[in-house]
């Protein structure tokens, strides 16, 4: 019968922990929720953002608060930074985001995603996990498979040059 009481005595311990541990960190990361807000209605009075940008700020800022959005982070973190690092080996295009624009909509993301997952502790700790393993595995593939693709394009442009010259010979 002790044990039973020990078992529930240490899961109410946890819970009360975690509950406090959620309380600690909502407070530490609430300037930072405060600036998600107003950096976010800055942006959104810019004439230089495309649509799909609004409607990802006006999201984000819907959803500061959400502890499922932080758990659907923490799911797809993986899949996130394969997609992203693909995409910066091999499409060097902007996107058509000005340069101003896209900094400040970088700045805007990393405080909105930090404003999430700071609603469930458990689910920050899961993406920071994750993401420190990809960012290992990233730095060495991602920055070889970068090299090898410039030096292809470099490759296949100065083939195109000869090729034109060698066309323009006969």
């Amino acid at each position: 019968m002790a044990n039973e009481y020990t078992i529930i005595l240490y899961a109410g311990g946890a819970l009360i922990a975690y509950l406090y541990l959620c309380n600690r960190v909502a407070a530490l990361v609430q300037p930072a929720r405060l600036e998600v807000a107003i950096f976010g209605e800055q942006l959104l009075k810019r004439d230089d953002l495309r649509p799909i940008d609004r409607a990802n700020i006006g999201f984000l800022m819907d959803h500061v608060y959400s502890r499922r959005l932080a758990w659907l982070l923490a799911a797809a973190v993986v899949p996130a930074v394969i997609f992203i690092s693909w995409r910066r080996i091999f499409d060097r295009s902007n996107g058509g985001i000005p340069t101003g624009a896209k900094l400040r909509i970088g700045r805007f993301t990393r405080l909105a995603i930090i404003s999430v997952l700071a609603s469930s502790p458990f689910a920050a700790l899961l993406f920071s996990i994750q993401f420190a393993i990809m960012l290992l595995l990233y730095l060495p593939v991602g920055r070889s498979l970068t090299l090898i693709v410039e030096m292809a394009d470099q490759i296949w442009v100065g083939a195109g040059k000869l090729f034109n010259e060698h066309a323009k010979q006969n």
